[in-house]
C-alpha cells in the first residue's frame, strides 16, 4: 500500500453505549504515534450507538435504547445478541428462527424483543455499509468482544461484497488463541485477523502497510498466501506495561453527545492500569476463561497511570471512570489511591478487586472515589470456593459484603453453581441463612456455570467436564462444521456437574427474595457503647426488634466476630476469656446469635452480620 491511507475502526453492537471502546482507543493512539503517522488518518465509528437509535425507529418503539443492554448483555449465555444479526451474515431472513425460538429460555417478552431486532438487523447492516462506503476508508477495523462476533462478521461480509477494495481487519478477545485463525480460514471476507493482545502486532502491521517489512514478520496475525490459504504467524511477546498507550476516546464522546439517543447514554471513561491477573498466575480459578492467553500480570507505574487518569478526566470532562483491569494491583493501595485522595478528585471509579480485602483497604478505595467494586465473590460456601480455587471462604465473602455496605461501596457479584464435587448440603446450608443476609447487597442471580474457553475446566477434561460441546445457542450462529465451531466459540455446554437444577432454581428464588427484601430498605444496625451493644433489626421477614447485648461476654464475643472466627479461636481470645466465657458458653451464645440471624456460619467459622452504620442507598425510579 502506498500514499495516504484512511483507517476506520467500527465498534459494532453489542458494545456498551456507556463506554468508549478501549481496543479502538488504544489502536487509534498507536496510529497517531506511528513514525509515518502523517500518512494515516484514523476515525472510530460507534455503530453500536447508531444501532440503538435504528432499533427504536425500525421497531416503532418496541425496542427502546433502554432494552439494548437486555438483548446484548443480560442474555449473553443465550447468544441472543449474536443470533439477532444472523440474517445479515447468512443472507437468510429466517436463519435458525424455528430452532432458536424453540430453545429460548426466558420470558416471552424478551423473546419478542429479540425477534423484533432480528427482523430489522439486515436493514441496519445495509445502511451501515452505505455510510462506511461514503467515508471511503482504505482499511476497516473491527473489534470483537463478547457478543460482537456475528454483527462484525455480517458487516465485513456485506462491506466486502459491495466494496472489495476495502481491506477488512479484525481483532479482540473473540479472536484469541485458536479463535482468530478459525475465523480467518472460514470467512474469506476477513483479510487479516489479529489474535491476542495486538499492541506490538499492530505497530508491526503499520510497518507492513508502509512496505517496510513482509506480512510474515507481523506476529499474532492470520493472512492469506498467494494460493489463498490461511496462514497464521507465531505469537509474539505480550506487551509490557511500560508500552501501554493512553486510549484516544474523542470520537466516542462526540458521537455519544450528538446521538438522537444521547439521553439514554451516561458516558464513562474506560482506562486500564493493568492487564492479566496476579491471582490467576498462581491459582487459576477453575471456571474462569478471562485473559485468554494473556494471564501474565503487568501493571503501570503508579505515576504514569495517575498522569493518564488526570489527562483523560480533563480531556473528556467526565468523572465516571471504569477500569478494565481484571484485578487491582495491591501496590496501588499505597500509591495510586492515596494520591487520588490527595488530589480530591470528585470521581466515581469502578474497579475489580479480590474478595478478601481488609477494611482499611476498602476505606482506601472509598476515599479515592472508588464507588463500585466487582470482587468476584461467586459463592458463600467455603467448600465450593475451594473447588473454584478462589482463595477465600464464605465468611470472608460475607465480611466483605458487610463492610462494603458500611462504606457505601456498590458491589456487583454473581452466584455460580454446578461445580464438580460440590454437594447439595453446601447449598442448602447457605440457603437457610439467606434470610439473615437481606440487609447486604445480593448477587445479580444464581446460575449454573458455563465452561469457558481458556479456563482450567476447558483445558483439563479430568477436572470434571470430559464431555463438552459448543453451546447449543452458539452452535446456531455460524452454519459451519462442528470442529470449526469448536474453534470459534467461547462458551461450551457440558454434561451437568455438581448439584441438580432443582437446587439452583431454589437458590435463584432465594436470591430473588433477597433482592426484594434489600430494596425494601432492610437494615441491621449495631450501636456499640461501653455499656452495651444494641442491634436494631429492621430486616424484611424478621420481627422488628432491638437486640441488647449487655453482659461483657456477649459484647466481647460479638466484637470478636467482626472477622471470621472458629469456636476454638474465640475461646482463645483474651477479652472473651477474661469475661469468664468457656468454649461451651461461647457455643451457646453463638447459637442464640444464629437463631436471631445475627451471625453467618460456614465451615465452622462465624462472622457478625450487623453493620456499624446506617448505609446510604440511592433509590432509582423503576
Amino acid at each position: 500500500m502506498s500514499g495516504s491511507k484512511k483507517i476506520l475502526f467500527v465498534v459494532m453492537p453489542w458494545h456498551s453505549m456507556h463506554l468508549p471502546s478501549l481496543a479502538t482507543g488504544l489502536l487509534s493512539t498507536i496510529v497517531h504515534q506511528h513514525r509515518s503517522a502523517t500518512r494515516y488518518s484514523v476515525e472510530t465509528l460507534y455503530a453500536n450507538i447508531q444501532w440503538a437509535h435504528y432499533l427504536e425507529r425500525a421497531t416503532e418503539g418496541a425496542v427502546t435504547p433502554a432494552k439494548y443492554a437486555l438483548l446484548g448483555e443480560d442474555l449473553f449465555f443465550q447468544a441472543t445478541g449474536e443470533w439477532i444479526f444472523t440474517p445479515a451474515l447468512h443472507d437468510d431472513p429466517e436463519w435458525q428462527l424455528a430452532a432458536y425460538t424453540k430453545a429460548f429460555e426466558g420470558p416471552a417478552q424478551d423473546l419478542e424483543l429479540a425477534l423484533a431486532a432480528y427482523r430489522v438487523s439486515a436493514g441496519f447492516i445495509d445502511l451501515l455499509v452505505d455510510e462506511i462506503i461514503a467515508k471511503a476508508p482504505d482499511i476497516v477495523g473491527l473489534t470483537s468482544v463478547f457478543q460482537q462476533n456475528v454483527a462484525s462478521l455480517a458487516l465485513a461480509k456485506q462491506l466486502k461484497k459491495r466494496a472489495p477494495q476495502i481491506m477488512v481487519i479484525m481483532g479482540g478477545s473473540n479472536c484469541d488463541g485458536v479463535q482468530g485463525p478459525a475465523l480467518h480460514r472460514n470467512y474469506p471476507f476477513l483479510d487479516y485477523v489479529f489474535s491476542g493482545e495486538s499492541d506490538y502486532a499492530f505497530k508491526r502491521f503499520l510497518e507492513y502497510l508502509d512496505r517496510s517489512i513482509g506480512i510474515d514478520s507481523v506476529p499474532n496475525v492470520s493472512w492469506r498466501d498467494a494460493g489463498g490459504a490461511s496462514v497464521t504467524n507465531r505469537h509474539g511477546q505480550l506487551p509490557k506495561a511500560s508500552d501501554f498507550v493512553i486510549p484516544f476516546h474523542d470520537d466516542y464522546f462526540v458521537q455519544a453527545m450528538d446521538s438522537p439517543v444521547s439521553r439514554h447514554i451516561e458516558p464513562n471513561i474506560i482506562a486500564e492500569s493493568a492487564r492479566g491477573c496476579w491471582w490467576g498466575q498462581k491459582h487459576h480459578c477453575t471456571f474462569c476463561g478471562l485473559n485468554g492467553m494473556g494471564m501474565a500480570y503487568r501493571s503501570k507505574d503508579p505515576d504514569v497511570f495517575l498522569a493518564e487518569l488526570d489527562y483523560l478526566i480533563r480531556r473528556h470532562q467526565s468523572l465516571d471512570v471504569v477500569l478494565a483491569d481484571n484485578i487491582l494491583d495491591m501496590k496501588y493501595l499505597t500509591t495510586v489511591l492515596p494520591a487520588i485522595t490527595a488530589r480530591q478528585w470528585d470521581v466515581r471509579i469502578h474497579y475489580e478487586i479480590k474478595a478478601n480485602f481488609k477494611r482499611d483497604q476498602l476505606e482506601a478505595l472509598r476515599d479515592a472515589g472508588v464507588w463500585h467494586v466487582q470482587p468476584g465473590i461467586e459463592s458463600l460456601s467455603t467448600s465450593v470456593l475451594r473447588i473454584m480455587d478462589k482463595g477465600t471462604t464464605g465468611p470472608q465473602n460475607v465480611k466483605l459484603l458487610r463492610e462494603c455496605e458500611e462504606l457505601n461501596l456498590t458491589t456487583t457479584w454473581n452466584w455460580l453453581a454446578g461445580f464438580p464435587g460440590e454437594t447439595e448440603d453446601a447449598y442448602r446450608h447457605i440457603e437457610r441463612q439467606i434470610p439473615a443476609l437481606v440487609h447486604l447487597q445480593p448477587p445479580s442471580g444464581a446460575t449454573r456455570l458455563a465452561v469457558e474457553r481458556f479456563s482450567p475446566y476447558f483445558n483439563d477434561r479430568s477436572l470434571g467436564f470430559a464431555e463438552r460441546r459448543p453451546s447449543l445457542y452458539y452452535s446456531m450462529l455460524y452454519g459451519l462444521p462442528r470442529e470449526e465451531v469448536e474453534d470459534i466459540v467461547y462458551i461450551f455446554d457440558d454434561d451437568k456437574a455438581g448439584v441438580g437444577d432443582d437446587v439452583i432454581n431454589d437458590m435463584q428464588r432465594a436470591v430473588e427474595a433477597w433482592h426484594t427484601a434489600y430494596k425494601s430498605g432492610s437494615t441491621l444496625i449495631k450501636h456499640d457503647t461501653s455499656d452495651a451493644i444494641v442491634i436494631e433489626d429492621r430486616r424484611a421477614g424478621w420481627p422488628r426488634r432491638d437486640h441488647v447485648l449487655g453482659d461483657s461476654g456477649s459484647m466481647a464475643l460479638y466484637r470478636a466476630l467482626g472477622r471470621p472466627q472458629s469456636l476454638a479461636a474465640l475461646a482463645a481470645t483474651a477479652e472473651i476469656a477474661d469475661a469468664g466465657e468457656t468454649e461451651q458458653s461461647i457455643g451457646e451464645k453463638i447459637e442464640r446469635f444464629r437463631a436471631d440471624g445475627l451471625v453467618f456460619e460456614d465451615g465452622g467459622s462465624f462472622i457478625a452480620l450487623a453493620t456499624d452504620k446506617i448505609p446510604f442507598r440511592l433509590r432509582l425510579a423503576a
